[in-house]
């Protein structure tokens, strides 16, 4: 069973976020916060939310950019055996979430050093 695209897009961006956070600025993660409100909590499907990144993502050419360089599967994950891993609907808006509350913490960290 391999990840279906939907799933790939919201891995990938949780990719970028860990790997390029500079990315994801305070304009940007504001952004992804009003986008993350928008989608109900009973999401059934992970394609709504895929698509909902996916117009998103087009609106920061910088992170669409980035995504386009990486290669296929470059941030698959793999359970047991090599297996890739599936992701419902729930764990993907907390994905979202964790990349919000990451690039605040990696801000903040910034705005302290700088001081």
């Amino acid at each position: 069973m391999t990840s279906s695209i939907h799933e790939q897009i919201i891995k990938d961006l949780n990719y970028i976020a860990q790997n390029n956070p500079e990315l994801f600025t305070e304009e940007v993660r504001a952004s992804l916060e009003n986008l993350l409100s928008t989608l109900p909590d009973d999401l059934k499907d992970i394609e709504e939310i895929s698509d909902a990144i996916v117009i998103w993502v087009e609106e920061h050419p910088q992170i669409h950019n980035t995504l386009m360089k990486l290669p296929i599967s470059s941030s698959s994950e793999r359970g047991a055996g090599g297996i890739p891993t599936r992701i419902t609907p729930k764990e993907a808006k907390g994905l979202l979430d964790n990349i919000v509350r990451q690039s605040k913490s990696s801000s903040q960290s910034k705005t302290s050093s700088q001081l």
